[in-house]
């Protein structure tokens, strides 16, 4: 009745921080698919991921979104990057 079916659904930060304090790197590629393949299933159009690379050098130092890259932060790729790709 309100349209609401023909709007767009977009997920703006997506991301699961790996070291001691969050998910494995494997862990974090895992859920990087099972959730581009849930979105994509329920027709979200766009889903951003949280970050390119972690901003912190040390991994049990940092906040949630210091440590959520593709890359760690001497830019070395995680299995993330290879599943995002």
């Amino acid at each position: 009745r309100n349209n609401l079916l023909r709007k767009e659904v977009y997920v703006t930060e997506l991301g699961w921080p790996t070291g001691p304090h969050g998910v494995s790197e494997t862990d974090q590629a895992n859920y990087l698919v099972r959730s581009y393949t849930m979105a994509l299933a329920h027709r979200i159009q766009r889903l951003y991921w949280f970050n390119l690379y972690d901003w912190v050098r040390r991994p049990w130092e940092g906040e949630f979104g210091g440590h959520t890259g593709l890359m760690d932060s001497a830019y070395r790729p995680k299995a993330a990057y290879a599943a995002y790709n």
